[in-house]
């Protein structure tokens, strides 16, 4: 069985998109369980989908410095050892950190600019994104490379 964790913490159009994405998923992975972490705030978009194991409502927004440990906290409940790979389809600071917290395999985008070339040493499968493309597709690039099948 092979555990994967979704993160999109902010961005509802590309949490529908990889919703969307998730059928074919269970198709090329056999046996595959899909944890899907989101902002607390996009739950009342996600219904029943039976690709999904287990939805994360996470709180993180206003994180600052008196806060931060109990929000870091309670997304360490879900340990490293717990996924196989963890995939960041939003690539802000924030989701590639916590991101990174889930597990010891990442993947997300590698765009241009001084602060997501940071962003970027939280993953060790980057995605390049060397140009503008449609929120969509650029949630089908990661997904289907990340996997190793088209989307």
């Amino acid at each position: 069985m092979i555990k994967i964790a979704i993160l999109n913490l902010s961005n509802i159009d590309e949490l529908l998109y990889t919703i969307n994405c998730l059928p074919k998923i269970h198709k090329e992975i056999i046996g595959v369980k899909i944890d899907l972490f989101i902002d607390k705030q996009n739950l009342q978009y996600i219904h029943d989908n039976k690709y999904i194991q287990e939805i994360i409502p996470l709180d993180l927004n206003n994180i600052n410095i008196f806060n931060f440990k109990n929000k870091y906290d309670s997304l360490n409940y879900y340990n490293k050892n717990k996924y196989h790979i963890a995939v960041d389809t939003q690539g802000s600071f924030k989701s590639a950190f916590f991101n990174y917290q889930l597990t010891g395999k990442t993947a997300g985008f590698n765009k241009n600019g001084f602060l997501n070339k940071i962003i970027s040493y939280f993953y060790d499968e980057k995605i390049e994104l060397k140009s503008i493309i449609e929120k969509e597709e650029k949630t089908k690039i990661l997904l289907s490379q990340t996997f190793g099948f088209e989307l």
